[in-house]
């Protein structure tokens, strides 16, 4: 099941577009710090006609924050202010509030665990499904991740520099993997391409049935058309990432 993830960078979007183009889900950036005060608290400037418009087109919605904190007292100041974003959205939010984390250089890994820890306790207190957004080098080294792997798993694990997908570890239980970079209709220029592995609610779906894990082995009936259809997927992909110059990994959040 294909999602996106969006903030002020992706610009005006299209919902019914990216509907139309096969999109089921969106992680929609809602805000950012807040742990030093309205000062330092930002709200995405996209966010509430992102959520709004996403939300009228049938795409199923969740939310993320950008945490800044470096302790659990200041992560349960940002997940105040996350929860105080995003409550006059809740009926439009049918996924996850997701916690994301990118600022962990030089932060012991149990403080760093305790600060994510209070800040999705703190966002499950308020009502909301807590997430987790991580990669490979935050689960393996800089979080103590058996503290934190009953909250799901939205994986980031991008595409390496030869095109190929990099699969996700199958001992990284994720719900939503974040796979790389590519085009879809309705949104400028390049956004974060998502596959979910979950059942969408039932009123946009339909189907309770949870989703195909795009990152499944290669199955051996799978035909020879369609390998090679993959193979020039995967090369496609990287031509569009070399002309719009995106080849440092993950960009602006």
């Amino acid at each position: 099941m294909k999602g996106i993830d969006v903030s002020l960078w992706q610009g005006e979007i299209d919902w019914k577009a990216v509907k139309a183009d096969g999109v089921s889900f969106a992680m929609i950036k809602a805000s950012e710090g807040g742990a030093g005060g309205p000062a330092s608290r930002i709200v995405d400037p996209r966010f509430r006609r992102n959520i709004e418009n996403a939300a009228a087109a049938g795409i199923a919605c969740g939310v993320y924050h950008y945490l800044t904190a470096a302790s659990p007292e200041e992560a349960r100041r940002e997940a105040d202010f996350f929860l105080e974003t995003v409550r006059p959205f809740s009926d439009r939010i049918a996924l996850w509030a997701a916690a994301d984390m990118e600022r962990a250089e030089g932060t012991d890994r149990t403080a760093l665990t305790d600060t994510v820890l209070a800040f999705l306790e703190r966002v499950k207190e308020g009502g909301f499904s807590p997430m987790l957004y991580a990669n490979s080098d935050y689960i393996r080294h800089r979080y103590d991740y058996p503290r934190l792997a009953a909250y799901p798993l939205w994986y980031a694990c991008w595409y390496d520099a030869a095109g190929e997908e990099e699969r996700p570890e199958r001992d990284f239980a994720y719900l939503i993997w974040q796979q790389g970079s590519g085009r879809v209709d309705g949104v400028s220029g390049l956004c974060d391409i998502d596959y979910g592995v979950f059942p969408l609610p039932r009123e946009e779906s339909g189907d309770p049935s949870p989703a195909e894990d795009p990152a499944a082995e290669e199955t051996p009936e799978e035909s020879g058309a369609g390998r090679l259809r993959r193979i020039l997927v995967r090369i496609l992909r990287f031509l569009l990432r070399l002309l719009e110059g995106d080849g440092d990994g993950e960009g602006e959040r």
